[in-house]
């Protein structure tokens, strides 16, 4: 049987049933019940700015100890030809810091901050690992498709649980609570559940890139010699600095929006039920999206679709500067401008997001794909850094965080001129009979 399955082979699903997998950490934890609940229930006695910095703070210090560990961590699994062990292991980690959040007290926010910090850590620890994969269970004629398809599962999962746990949340009585406090609670534990369960088939189905095995003693020690010398390879590679120029810059602008879409919604009077539905409509929306930049993107070239998204978004940054909180009334139709929002970064943020990671595998050197998702992963956690700086600095100039938005604009524009840039060479493939 051949590494390099079709797109409807078992081992390729299995790959992309993680992505179904560890997205729900990403929707539940991260982005619609963790703040709110840490600020609410485990940090009741301390401020808002407090709990804004102590969450920044613990999210920033993840990722800058994934920045200074993954391409290690990536280049010693290289050697060692145990990346799925690897992945496992972060995963074991994010798994019990996830279900360990539905068993603390009020007041114990502290370890809840601990247990977020060992989360993150595991999500984008495993990521590394899991991204470098990608190459063993696709060819360059379903790349691109694959990488969405991934991408898709994770928006459907993802909200699929979301869902039934609003609803229980919303219901506490269902179970027998008499509060939301043990439904959201439960939450965690069911995250938890469903990312250990559907990382099974991945490590049961995919196998591992041929390569001979040494001991972890034996590859730490390769690793020491020739780490310098495997990043210098990777950099290398034509178009290279290019494409992490642009993705650096795309990627920023990306998670700016992605952090702020809420305060700017506050901003605006919209209240926490219409966010959470705009929550969801990017989710929805992305599943499809999502596939068709892939289908899209292998027929057309990647680099074309990648371009697209980005014009998009950079219509997104205009729109959400003059947006205001008056319904749209458009052929008939009542629409709220969160909404529209959240539509408009349904329609490209998986397909960009899925498209430069499977752009970047077909870059990347034949046995250094971890170590070089290492230095993508760090890449792209250094992509968070300057945008959001940028546009509270700017708010707090103008008294605007509309205004601040706008300044992203040049993010997506330059971002969009490097990667043309790009001196990779793209097969323009048609789709398989």
């Amino acid at each position: 049987m051949s590494l390099s399955p079709t797109p409807r082979s078992r081992e390729t699903l299995a790959w992309a049933f993680y992505d179904w997998a560890n997205s729900a950490f990403v929707l539940l934890v991260v982005t619609a019940i963790y703040p709110i609940f840490f600020g609410s229930y485990w940090a009741k006695g301390l401020s808002s700015a407090d709990t804004t910095f102590w969450l920044g703070l613990t999210a920033s210090a993840s990722s800058l100890v994934l920045a200074l560990t993954a391409p290690i961590l990536g280049a010693i699994a290289d050697h060692c030809g145990r990346r799925k062990l690897a992945l496992l292991a972060f995963v074991v980690l994010g798994v019990l810091a996830t279900a360990g959040l539905g068993v603390l007290g009020v007041g114990a926010w502290g370890m809840a901050l601990l247990l977020y910090f060992l989360g993150n850590l595991g999500f984008n620890g495993a990521n590394t690992f899991y991204d470098s994969l990608l190459p063993s269970v696709s060819t360059e004629k379903n790349r691109h498709k694959v990488s969405a398809l991934g991408f898709a599962l994770g928006y459907a999962g993802s909200v699929l649980l979301l869902l039934g746990c609003f609803y229980l949340i919303s219901n506490p009585s269902v179970l027998g609570y008499t509060d939301k406090t043990g439904p959201t609670k439960l939450s965690f534990v069911l995250t938890a559940l469903w990312w250990a369960i559907f990382t099974m088939p991945l490590m049961l189905t995919v196998r591992e890139p041929a390569r001979d095995r040494i001991s972890w003693r034996a590859a730490c020690g390769l690793c020491r010699e020739t780490f310098w010398a495997d990043v210098r390879t990777v950099l290398k590679v034509p178009g290279m600095g290019w494409f992490f120029g642009a993705f650096w810059l795309y990627n920023d602008g990306i998670n700016t929006i992605i952090r702020l879409a809420g305060k700017l919604a506050s901003d605006l009077g919209f209240s926490t039920p219409d966010l959470m539905s705009a929550i969801v409509v990017v989710q929805v929306v992305g599943v499809p999206s999502a596939l068709l930049f892939g289908w899209l993107g292998q027929r057309f070239g990647v680099r074309a679709m990648i371009i697209i998204g980005l014009a998009i978004y950079l219509g997104v940054t205009v729109y959400a500067s003059a947006m205001t909180a008056t319904p749209i009334h458009l052929a008939g139709v009542t629409l709220s401008p969160i909404m529209a929002l959240a539509i408009m970064i349904g329609l490209v943020q998986g397909g960009v997001q899925s498209l430069s990671r499977s752009l970047f595998a077909s870059m990347i050197p034949t046995g250094l794909e971890a170590a070089s998702f290492g230095l993508y992963n760090v890449v792209g956690k250094a992509a968070a850094i300057v945008g959001p700086v940028l546009v509270g600095v700017v708010s707090k100039l103008t008294g605007s965080t509309q205004l601040g938005i706008l300044v992203l604009a040049p993010f997506f524009l330059v971002g969009g001129i490097l990667l043309l840039k790009s001196r990779v060479v793209e097969s323009r493939l048609k789709i398989e009979d």
